[in-house]
């Protein structure tokens, strides 16, 4: 299998990060909602439940490569996310 490499923005250390996505160890998937009024350029962070019922919900994707943990907020149109979304999509879901 070729390895797929996705580039992303380290904002912190200003630098571009090139990474295998078959090394991707997990995906952690957090869901947040815009706040209202004064709160409106902040996110709020909501269980899975809360996120089905609001079509306003994002998924914002924490996932580890080597140890070290990277973070990407939903971008639609991106193709980084739409590779994050196709694994999602494409998981096998463990029904409790």
């Amino acid at each position: 299998m070729q390895p797929t490499f996705i580039r992303i923005f380290d904002k912190k250390n200003d630098r571009e990060i090139l990474i295998n996505v078959n090394s991707i160890s997990e995906i952690q998937v957090e869901y947040v909602v815009k706040g209202t009024g004064a709160q409106e350029r902040v996110g709020f962070s909501v269980g899975l439940g809360e996120a089905r019922r609001n079509p306003e919900a994002m998924r914002v994707y924490h996932f580890v490569v080597n140890g070290n943990k990277h973070t990407l907020v939903a971008n639609p149109g991106s193709p980084v996310m739409q590779m994050f979304d196709d694994i999602y999509k494409n998981a096998v879901k463990n029904e409790e």
